[in-house]
């Protein structure tokens, strides 16, 4: 019998991506302590789809910056160096 394995780490289809689920956890926690008041994500679902999510819009300078970050640390992690 053939066994599939990922080769970077990735969720296999039908698989649950675990660190995306705990990632979504703490910050659903944090949302409903308060603590997260804004939020803007982007997302790839199972056939290779990409989308993006925001809430929150009365933050928007702080969240606006907050996107500019993670497209600076993003970009960083892309070429290697994250």
């Amino acid at each position: 019998m053939t066994k599939v394995v990922s080769l970077n780490g990735a969720a296999l289809p039908g698989e649950r991506p675990e660190e995306v689920v705990e990632t979504l956890r703490e910050l659903l926690g944090r949302a409903e302590s308060g603590e997260i008041s804004a939020i803007a994500a982007a997302y790839v679902v199972a056939n290779g789809q990409a989308g993006t999510v925001f809430a929150g819009g009365g933050k928007r300078y702080a969240l606006g910056g907050a996107v500019l970050a993670l497209q600076s640390r993003y970009g960083a992690f892309l070429l290697g160096g994250g």
